[in-house]
């Protein structure tokens, strides 16, 4: 009859004991990836990337499906996705489609819908330049003077792009876009493959489960129903222990 009246103690010390075993790796692995993630703009794990193919394999990162490239003097502009490059160099992301590049003597100049980016010609990003009506492509000509095309006008600007003119249709070297070669569309896409999945998504992916399916999301529920199950029988057995033992130093006075 004792045995009878304690195996519901012991089974409750069994449960304890082998609940904290089956949920000590998963509360480590949280605790690992919440403290990293606490410190994402310190590690800079938001501007660092995962080169490793057999995650990006994972995450079923293919090569992407088409690349938009202009001539700008001696260098390549690119768009892949959302992502721009000069040469093989990243530079900046935008959801706005890339309609061309040109090469002045002072800058390069990279035409989206709406906005211009100047960069220097070791890729250093220099100005934003926001724009109110779309355009459809840019040009120069040979006195570094800029032209933009928009929908029914063309605009030119003789001061570095700070003020704009509507003029009629001159002699403009309108940018096209040009395939690359097959070295560098082949170095640009194994670029770009490393940078579309950065440190940061790669942790919280981790902290969450998502980066598992399905089944990791469940797995780390999971685990979080089982540590409130663990606190809550964690604390029966020190509230238990705490009232036995006032109970037995009472009946020894």
């Amino acid at each position: 009859m004792k045995n009878a009246r304690k195996s519901p103690w012991r089974l409750l010390y069994k449960l304890h004991r082998y609940l904290g075993l089956a949920v000590s790796v998963i509360l480590i692995l949280l605790a690992i990836t919440g403290i990293a993630l606490n410190h994402t703009d310190d590690w800079q794990l938001n501007s660092r990337y995962i080169k490793s193919p057999t995650v990006l394999n994972w995450y079923g990162v293919n090569r992407p499906s088409a690349i938009r490239s202009f001539k700008a003097g001696p260098h390549w502009i690119s768009q892949l996705d959302q992502q721009s490059y000069f040469n093989t160099q990243a530079l900046t992301t935008n959801n706005q489609l890339l309609v061309g590049a040109i090469s002045t003597e002072r800058f390069i100049v990279l035409a989206f819908k709406k906005q211009l980016l100047l960069i220097s010609d070791n890729g250093t990003v220099i100005e934003k330049i926001p724009l109110e009506t779309p355009i459809d492509s840019i040009g120069v000509t040979g006195q570094d003077t800029v032209f933009i095309r928009l929908n029914t006008q063309i605009k030119v600007s003789h001061d570095g792009l700070l003020s704009w003119q509507t003029v009629s249709d001159p002699s403009v070297q309108w940018s096209q876009e040009t395939a690359l070669s097959e070295p560098l569309n082949a170095q640009l896409q194994h670029t770009h493959r490393q940078h579309i999945i950065p440190y940061e998504r790669f942790l919280l992916d981790l902290h969450s489960g998502r980066l598992f399916g399905p089944v990791g999301i469940f797995i780390v529920d999971l685990s979080g129903i089982l540590l409130i199950v663990l606190t809550l029988s964690g604390c029966w057995i020190w509230l238990r222990h705490r009232l036995k033992s006032r109970f037995h130093n009472k009946r020894l006075r």
